[in-house]
């Protein structure tokens, strides 16, 4: 499915929702941006953007039925809730819009969580989806870090999620803590 349609069909999908229409656009803005400068493939990047959030809309029940397509439903259990739709999200770019890039697809499935050994489109994404200029709450400071040190902005990032979460004693992906102490091992943390 080539880049065109997918817009149409996100545009549809998610036309309930014009805010959250603006947050894919906004993070498509800022991924195009963090992709020309650390080198990253624009069309990989634009297609993950574009579906991280397809499934965002539907109903809990419904993710976690679309997910068991493509994951185990004890694997999806292993998950917060708050982060079934990048399973889902996954597994409809897999069987809807037929993406077999697993680089595309692991960018969609980890946008919210991140993860140890994440590939360049992977961060891209990540970072674009919480550093877009529709997050009021992040620092023009962040924003700058992740167009000069893309992991150090990663790390930064997912930091300021453990805090929020463990804050308000909200369930921690496991992924995101492994993925935390990884990068603070391997490029270590200012």
């Amino acid at each position: 499915m080539d880049i065109q349609t997918i817009e149409r069909l996100v545009s549809e999908e998610l036309a309930s929702d014009p805010l959250k229409l603006l947050h894919v656009r906004n993070c498509l803005e800022k991924a195009d941006e963090l992709a020309l400068i650390h080198h990253g493939d624009r069309t990989k990047v634009r297609i993950a953007v574009l579906l991280h959030d397809i499934t965002k809309l539907l109903p809990l029940k419904r993710q976690q039925e679309l997910a068991s397509h493509c994951m185990g439903p004890e694997d999806l259990e292993n998950h917060p809730r708050e982060v079934w739709h990048a399973y889902s999200a996954a597994c409809y770019a897999r069987t809807r819009c037929d993406i077999q890039d697993e680089e595309v697809l692991d960018a969609i499935r980890y946008h919210t969580t991140g993860r140890k050994h994440m590939s360049l489109t992977e961060k891209i994404v990540f970072v674009s989806d919480a550093i877009e200029v529709g997050r009021t709450y992040v620092t023009d400071d962040l924003r700058e870090l992740a167009k000069m040190d893309l992991d150090q902005a990663l790390i930064q990032i997912m930091q300021d999620d453990l805090e929020y979460l463990r804050a308000r004693k909200r369930q921690i992906d496991p992924l995101t803590i492994e993925a935390v102490n990884y990068y603070l091992e391997t490029q270590g943390g200012h």
